[in-house]
């Protein structure tokens, strides 16, 4: 067993929620997501487990579960988006049916 210190769900979820994630690569984004998800389960954790949390300390860890909720939805979005624009960066350029082979090769009739 290791005694080192974990870092508190609320500190993780200010440091989330400061990465811009523009300009990101997809498995980056991808392993974003999943430690947001993470840091809200954290912090739901510690809401339910706390026996006695103050009132201002419950209040805290419920705006930043909100704000992890917007982050993590406009990330969720952002990520379909990437993946839309990969996959249509893959596609082969649509063939011309009536010159098929003709457009295929680049002559163009």
């Amino acid at each position: 067993m290791t005694n080192t210190l974990q870092p508190s769900p609320m500190i993780d979820a200010i440091d989330l929620l400061r990465v811009n994630p523009i300009g990101m690569p997809l498995d980056e984004l991808e392993a974003h997501a999943e430690r947001v998800r993470g840091t809200m389960l954290g912090l739901m954790d510690s809401i339910m487990r706390a026996e006695h949390m103050s009132a201002n300390a419950a209040a805290n860890v419920r705006h930043l579960l909100a704000k992890l909720r917007a982050h993590l939805s406009a990330l969720l979005s952002f990520i379909e988006d990437c993946k839309v624009e990969a996959a249509a960066a893959t596609e082969p350029p649509p063939r011309d049916t009536a010159n098929g082979a003709a457009t295929a090769r680049g002559i163009v009739p």
